[in-house]
């Protein structure tokens, strides 16, 4: 059993194609739902063959690997946009089905422009800057509904020391908000707040795991 195949990811359904090059046999079809279970109990077929597959490298494409790791099958995961570059512009129908044959294909040309899969702490490092990015735009709009309330209702704009304290004043006119208006400035300064001390946490890991050692980590 010489397998080579691909997979197509989306969060409903992983949709396969694969071919056996010393047979000749192939198979097509979908994997539902799109889990870790679902797909290992698929791989479960290829036991004891040699086997390649190709993946794009969009959102669901670790799961993927790390089961082909842990059987020893080999996995490719492609750059969606050198993919897609690959594909050309031709006009024609946009399937999964079809995706996964082209994909299927480069692999068995050789063709699949590949990314670096990263170990795992990596994986997981990334996992945390991105969360913490996250956080802070989070923080950053609720920042802006505090700003937005007030000038909305005449007040003048908050400044940082407003947004540090965690309290409504700071020297405005607090007559000039509405009920509504200061319970909204209330409400987005305890979500501040929250997720102030959810940062602190996180960056306090990040900066243990900078000063671990010279690893380079793209978010």
């Amino acid at each position: 059993m010489d397998i080579v195949g691909a997979l197509d990811v989306h969060r409903e359904q992983l949709t396969f194609d694969w071919v056996d090059r010393d047979t000749g046999e192939n198979g097509r079809g979908r994997i539902r739902p799109a889990d870790r279970v679902g797909f290992r109990r698929w791989l479960a077929q290829f036991d004891g063959g040699r086997v390649e597959l190709a993946i794009e490298g969009c959102t669901g494409w670790r799961f993927i690997a790390e089961e082909c790791q842990a059987v020893g099958v080999a996995i490719h995961v492609a750059d969606p946009a050198e993919a897609a570059a690959m594909r050309g512009n031709k006009r024609r129908a946009k399937t999964d089905r079809l995706d996964a044959r082209r994909l299927r294909e480069m692999l068995e040309h050789q063709q699949v422009p590949e990314s670096w899969i990263p170990p795992a702490f990596v994986l997981e490092v990334r996992t945390k800057a991105r969360l913490y990015k996250d956080l802070l735009d989070e923080k950053a709009a609720w920042q802006h509904r505090i700003h937005a309330t007030m000038f909305h209702q005449g007040v003048p704009k908050a400044t940082g020391g407003l947004l540090r304290k965690g309290r409504a004043q700071a020297g405005r006119d607090d007559a000039a908000l509405s009920p509504a208006g200061r319970q909204a400035i209330d409400v987005a300064l305890a979500m501040i707040d929250a997720l102030e001390g959810q940062l602190v946490a996180l960056r306090a890991e990040l900066v243990a795991f900078g000063r671990s050692g010279p690893v380079s980590v793209s978010v």
